[in-house]
């Protein structure tokens, strides 16, 4: 909420004879008060404490459905979401608005449970007032810190502090406020009877300006009148009713222009329904004044280091001539973790200049301790990514700090931002020093980066060979930029059920680079653990320096102990062809140690056929079943031989990755059976190894899926929808789509049968 400092020496508002106003109209206050609630606030989220994790949750008390269409949330004064058509509380139900800036429902400013002074504010479609959600008080560094806040019970008009472990996003709070894992009582939350000015224009009026003031009355009780109480040159002059503009909360009075020298005392005064009044005050006055270049007004330092107290934000004038910066503003946009993107928008309006803010010539005005009088009001992070912008009275942009950066080596959390030279140099990360200037010398300081730093796609990553018998390995880069390999680590597992190696066999050093489309070894590398050519469950794992898994090389085969492989002895293993074909044992035991397997496997055996079986006759394997309630995918095998499902892939839509890819733990099916792969997530009993895919399976949407053999020839296709498809879910749950006759047949829409022969008839699939 805009909020402007009113001990105003040189402001002016309205007169009697002047003042423009449309007779005063009564709001009316909500008729859900009592009746929809903030439920929950989860400003915290959970394990990963990110933003789509986070939530606020509302709870409709009636019987009757509540649709929220041009509801508003608002956060701190700012509209952070507006509800949709769509948007409905059920009877005696919950509903969520996320805490995601990208995803609808989201907000569009993040959800802090750590920062004191949090307020939500939901107002109906009318703008009245329907609850209110305020965190007074700062835990930040306390254990309250990591809780969710619930009403208890639900609709209740206590609000208590609960362990993430009891969270209850979308469904019905906790019951008995000694439970446990409530752990304490948030203080009474009455929202707060206030005028605030959210804008006076122009904030230094000439003797030729009209002046228009804007407040903003708040408060959970309707508002029965609001009065400008007002003084010319210490004399009181008539009471005017301020006219509500109809969007809630703002009333609005207009100002005709006076002669230079005319000074107004004012006070804007609200009366709500139970007789209380709320004000605000100040002073302005009409003068002939030069008009100011803020062109010259600089950010010269900004510190989010220590306590609210220590952190500021200084300004430089670069002029020749004193600068009054009222009017003037900044406001904050910062990233809420660590290792994110830029933030876009201005983000929080955190000070507004008053005429007591002026900066003589060549001088600096610091802004110290938020929520100091006179200074800023939105905390201010000295460890992530954000943009400070400077305004001038007509918005206009004067400049800008920005930190594109808060991974290392740009991850300090005890350094300022400051500007070297003073007022014309680039900002570099420095010992806050506020109302002292920097200098010029910048050497040995890291330059605060504007812009981010490219990220290293370690996706395009993958093992191309292992030599167990010469004990090395190979990664391949199937991209098309260099990729530097520090903090890329290898991990060994000889175990089943597997077991990482606790210690990294290999990390990579900053001198190891692989270029586009090549190779690296770790040939002559001391490995920390040896690699096998022959024992059984060898795996290696790659990954990427922040843990993620690129790839994974196993071989679940003994070679020479009962299983009468001994021909294999002594080979290399290697993708042929380089970083996308599947593993063999190459026919050249020393393998290519950084460089090209080729694409001949003339002599070669592939992995999994090292008993020399016959070649598999995939065309015998079927996608034979697509049920989008239970989310599962039937394959059958029509054949008389066992087909193995590794290096088989599932394709959904048009993605550019398999939906599913089979590996030798997905098994093999044998003759007339059926395997079920899973949507993640929906499999009964939880996850099984090779039968899970990722999301998307969906009974009522444009769907495609196309099965293929592991040289990626189709085995089959099921697709249905077209761009005039539009028949409900209702109308296909709870049937899935099989092919009838079982195996064989053209598409239809039946009662699902899951792992076993498919229905005898079926009716057509609407524009299949």
């Amino acid at each position: 909420m805009k909020k402007i400092i009113l001990a105003l020496a040189a402001m002016s508002i309205v007169f009697a004879s002047c003042v423009k106003n449309d007779p005063y109209e009564e709001p009316k206050g909500s008729d859900l008060v009592g009746k929809l609630f903030l439920n929950e606030v989860n400003g915290t989220g959970g394990p990963s404490q990110l933003d789509s994790e986070k939530y606020v949750e509302l709870y409709n008390k009636t019987d009757a459905p509540i649709n929220l269409k041009d509801f508003v949330l608002d956060y701190g004064g700012k509209e952070t979401w507006k509800g949709h058509a769509e948007d409905v509380v059920p009877a005696k139900g919950f509903k969520l608005i996320k805490g995601s800036k990208t995803t609808y429902p989201g907000m569009s400013q993040g959800l802090s449970s750590r920062n004191a002074n949090v307020n939500l504010t939901l107002l109906d479609a009318t703008g009245a007032i329907v609850d209110y959600y305020e965190k007074v008080e700062d835990l930040n560094g306390k254990p309250l810190e990591q809780m969710s806040h619930m009403r208890i019970p639900d609709g209740g008009a206590k609000w208590y502090y609960v362990a993430l472990s009891s969270q209850s996003p979308g469904a019905t709070n906790l019951s008995d406020p000694n439970h446990p894992d409530v752990k304490g009582q948030m203080p009474p939350m009455e929202k707060v009877f206030t005028v605030e000015v959210e804008s006076i224009v122009p904030a230094l009026p000439t003797p030729d300006n009209d002046v228009t003031i804007t407040v903003r009355v708040t408060d959970v009780n309707p508002i029965s009148s609001v009065m400008l109480k007002w003084k010319k040159a210490g004399t009181d002059q008539p009471d005017v009713n301020i006219t509500n503009t109809k969007d809630g909360n703002n009333y609005t009075a207009t100002i005709t222009k006076q002669a230079d020298g005319t000074v107004v005392d004012w006070t804007i005064e609200a009366t709500n329904s139970k007789n209380a009044k709320a004000s605000a005050s100040g002073t302005i006055t009409f003068s002939v004044i030069a008009p100011a270049d803020y062109t010259k007004i600089k950010l010269n330092e900004v510190s989010g280091v220590g306590n609210d107290e220590d952190k500021f934000y200084e300004l430089i004038n670069t002029g020749t001539e004193p600068i009054n910066l009222a009017g003037c503003k900044i406001y904050y946009n910062a990233n809420g973790s660590n290792g994110g993107t830029i933030p876009t928008g201005d983000g929080n309006l955190t000070w507004t200049g008053s005429s007591t803010h002026v900066i003589q010539a060549g001088q600096l005005l610091s802004l110290i301790g938020r929520n100091a009088e006179g200074s800023f009001t939105t905390g201010l992070t000295a460890a992530r990514i954000l943009i400070i912008t400077l305004k001038d009275p007509e918005d206009i942009v004067i400049d800008q700090c920005i930190r594109a950066e808060d991974t290392a080596p740009y991850d300090f959390t005890d350094k300022s931002f400051s500007r070297i030279p003073d007022g014309t140099g680039h900002f570099y990360f420095t010992t806050p020093t506020p109302n002292v200037m920097n200098g010029a010398n910048a050497a040995g300081l890291t330059l605060v980066p504007t812009t981010q730093v490219p990220r290293i796609d370690y996706t395009k990553l993958v093992l191309n060979e292992v030599n167990g018998f010469e004990k090395w390995f190979e990664i391949y880069n199937t991209g098309t930029e260099a990729i530097n390999l520090e903090g890329v680590t290898a991990h060994y597992s000889n175990s089943e059920p597997v077991s990482w190696n606790t210690t990294n066999t290999w990390t990579g050093t900053a001198s190891d680079v692989i270029p586009a489309g090549g190779w690296f070894s770790t040939m002559g590398t001391t490995l920390g653990t040896g690699l096998s050519a022959n024992n059984v469950n060898v795996r290696l794992q790659l990954r990427a320096p922040d843990g993620t898994v690129l790839d994974t090389y196993e071989k679940l085969k003994n070679i020479n102990t009962g299983q009468g492989y001994d021909h294999l002895t002594n080979k290399a293993h290697a993708r042929i062809p380089d970083g996308t074909g599947p593993w063999y044992y190459t026919a050249d035991g020393v393998g290519t140690s950084g460089a090209t397997n080729g694409t001949s496997t003339t002599g070669c055996v592939k992995f999994g056929e090292e008993d020399g079986s016959a070649t598999v006759d995939y065309t015998q394997l079927v996608l034979n079943e697509i049920d989008g309630n239970s989310k599962a995918i039937e394959l059958y095998n029509k054949g008389t031989v066992a087909i193995p499902l590794t290096d088989v892939t599932l394709w959904k839509n048009a993605d550019a990755s398999a939906w599913w890819t089979g590996t030798s733990v997905s098994g093999s099916i044998a003759p007339g059976a059926y395997v079920l792969i899973y949507q993640t997530g929906q499999r009964p009993g939880g996850n099984v190894d090779g039968l899970i895919g990722a999301s998307g399976i969906s009974a009522g949407q444009t769907l495609r899926f196309e099965l293929k053999a592991p040289d990626s020839s189709s085995l089959g296709v099921f697709e249905r929808g077209g761009p005039t498809w539009s028949q409900s879910i209702s109308s296909v749950a709870p049937n899935s789509f099989q092919r009838i006759p079982n195996g064989t047949g053209e598409w239809k829409q039946a009662a699902p049968t899951n792992g076993a022969a498919n229905a005898a008839s079926g009716t057509d699939i609407p524009n299949t």
